[in-house]
């Protein structure tokens, strides 16, 4: 019998506990059960995933020590970065789902970097050295960019041009110079 079911002070139908006493040592048998299950079963996660689980403790806690900075304020600005967010989403509440994630995610991210100006640089250097992907893929995204610029500020001298030169022809056509 188990000592559960003798410590047991519950006024039930005593008729009922005496003809039925290995009940509660089921039910303890199998609590107990479970709990051991439970207990491996983390065990094997953790051991399957646990080198990711210290490596992502690794990087967070690098992560802490590089890109926060211990000189900015960080209540206000918790507050600043969340207000901005919800305007955001204010923003951007009838429109459909991926401009509300855009918009809400633009704003947030740049009230972030307006109140955590050296954050926001320091995390900037923190991916670049991290992931050089990124830091490639940006530098990429950049070189197109200034080539866009360029190209669309030729075309626009070129059609620019062109256009001050057919209203010089309308101005001569009218006035026959």
């Amino acid at each position: 019998m188990s000592y559960y079911y003798q410590e047991e002070k519950v006024e039930n139908n005593q008729k009922l506990k005496n003809e039925f006493p290995w009940l509660a040592d089921r039910i303890h048998d199998g609590r107990s059960r479970i709990y051991c299950a439970l207990g491996f079963a983390g065990l094997k996660l953790e051991n399957a995933f646990g080198w990711f689980l210290s490596k992502e403790r690794a990087t967070i806690s690098i992560a802490k020590q590089e890109v926060f900075s211990s000189e900015e304020r960080k209540l206000p600005g918790v507050a600043y970065v969340a207000v901005g967010g919800m305007a955001g989403n204010i923003f951007a509440r009838n429109r459909i789902a991926p401009a509300r994630w855009l918009v809400t995610s633009l704003a947030t991210i740049g009230t972030f970097g307006y109140c955590f100006p050296k954050t926001s640089r320091k995390f900037g250097a923190f991916t670049e050295t991290r992931f050089p992907a990124l830091r490639e893929r940006r530098e990429q995204l950049c070189l197109q960019t200034r080539q866009t610029i360029q190209n669309t500020e030729s075309s626009v001298c070129r059609y620019t041009s062109l256009a001050q030169n057919h209203y010089q022809e309308l101005v001569d056509r009218i006035y026959k110079r």
